[in-house]
């Protein structure tokens, strides 16, 4: 069943039925929540399989607008991918399921139409990190603590953590957090730019909601060019070109053209 702190503003349980996993929305917006709380929301083969449905259930329904991914509790994101869970596996096995299938999953989760925030609590390490890192906007609790420790036992972030980490914050900072594997607060993640947003830990679920509402007012067809340009990183004129007679020949760009002309918010529907 959802937690109180659920209830209270008003989430429903989706008919998907998980374990490692749990999947909430209403309206425009959906909770993803880590659920391995025994091992501090540690990533394993379950958890990766049930996001992979909740993935392809999200893709299937245009009506939500914005996904927040959260870990159980209050004292941890994720610690990361579960080593009782692939240490014991072949070389071969473990590249070809264990990392492929991850990244498959982030990729999945980075590609998303809607915007992916994820809401950190606590500890973020390892694999967590990498997930974490897959959103368009990452927000912290001020006892949020990150690191990518793979060094420290003799394997690599396999999921593009250390990528999509320098992408964010350049190689210097990149190397810092990846070749050290050491553990920086959420005044430093939000200082090398990390993280988006840091709130004291009794009220930043509240701000992370706040965040999410007010994102889910605009337009799903702008938000999709938007992260589709923005993730291609691409200058092509041509692409922006497309995409800007797109957005502005839908319906979403007349209903935004003519609130602005009539004084009023506008009413999105995602409609081209």
């Amino acid at each position: 069943m959802p937690s109180k702190k659920l209830v209270s503003i008003g989430y429903k349980i989706n008919i998907l039925k998980m374990g490692a996993v749990k999947f909430y929305e209403k309206d425009y917006i959906a909770e993803i929540i880590l659920s391995n709380p025994n091992k501090a929301n540690a990533i394993d083969l379950k958890m990766l399989e049930e996001l992979k449905e909740i993935i392809s259930h999200i893709h299937n329904n245009p009506s939500l607008r914005v996904i927040i991914i959260k870990g159980e509790g209050d004292n941890h994101f994720s610690s990361g991918a579960d080593i009782n869970e692939w240490s014991s596996m072949k070389p071969e096995h473990y590249a070809s399921e264990w990392i492929k299938f991850g990244n498959d999953i982030f990729d999945s989760l980075e590609i998303l139409p809607q915007v992916l925030i994820a809401s950190i609590n606590g500890t973020c390490y390892g694999g967590g990190l990498e997930l974490a890192l897959c959103a368009d906007i990452r927000i912290a609790a001020e006892n949020a603590v990150f690191s990518l420790p793979e060094n420290g036992i003799g394997v690599i972030p396999g999921w593009k953590g250390s990528v999509r980490l320098k992408e964010i914050v350049g190689l210097g900072k990149a190397n810092d957090l990846v070749l050290t594997a050491r553990i920086i607060n959420a005044s430093t993640a939000q200082e090398w730019g990390i993280i988006n947003y840091k709130f004291p830990k009794d009220s930043f679920e509240l701000e992370t909601l706040i965040i999410a509402k007010n994102v889910s007012k605009n337009s799903p067809i702008s938000i999709q060019a938007s992260k589709q340009l923005l993730r291609s990183n691409s200058k092509d004129k041509y692409a922006h070109e497309k995409l800007s007679k797109l957005c502005k020949n839908s319906f979403d760009g007349q209903e935004g053209i003519s609130s602005f002309f009539e004084k009023r918010k506008p009413i999105f529907k995602g409609r081209l």
